[in-house]
């Protein structure tokens, strides 16, 4: 085997693996003693002083620092989360958002719905996350006309992600179209 073989691997260890482990890996790649394969690992580095070395343990500082860091960003996080308020308008929002995808669903043609403007809608704060809806939708029935529907509805939010359709339930539904 060539000096040069060697040498790149030892400069590879080296940089990977640190010194500890490039001795116990050239001892056992040699077949050597632990001192023989040190006085190699310790003339190489001398005769190379930019080679690399990695420090015993780097490894596991980096991951510790990471997860230390992640988990002070996560409650930092978690802390303005808490802090976040919802105000009445989007919850007003919230609630007329979920009744028009709520209609959608019951429309033969949802693409061509043309909902009453949530500023035009009528949105009633009821108290315990209840909200009263009112509003329209112009949309194409089956034979390609366009048909209102008048709808009113009452809506519950859980308090939680108010942009998750799923903290919103339908408490009740009606519309002129006898739905």
């Amino acid at each position: 085997m060539s000096n040069t073989n060697l040498d790149q691997k030892i400069a590879h260890w080296l940089k990977t693996i640190g010194k500890k482990q490039t001795i116990q890996k050239l001892k056992n790649y040699l077949k050597s003693s632990e001192y023989e394969a040190s006085n190699i690992v310790e003339k190489f580095i001398s005769d190379n002083p930019g080679t690399p070395i990695a420090s015993e343990g780097k490894i596991a500082l980096n991951g510790l620092i990471y997860i230390v860091v992640m988990v002070i960003v996560c409650w930092a996080g978690c802390k303005a989360c808490g802090n976040v308020t919802t105000t009445v308008e989007d919850m007003k929002f919230g609630a007329y958002t979920y009744t028009s995808a709520y209609v959608s669903a019951k429309l033969k043609s949802p693409a061509t719905a043309k909902f009453k403007s949530e500023d035009d809608g009528d949105v009633e704060m009821l108290g315990n996350n209840d909200f009263k809806v009112k509003g329209y939708v112009d949309s194409q029935n089956s034979f390609g006309a366009v048909m209102r529907m008048n709808f009113s509805s009452v809506v519950h939010w859980n308090g939680k992600d108010i942009n998750n359709p799923k903290n919103w339930r339908m408490e009740s539904f009606t519309s002129d179209d006898g739905q």
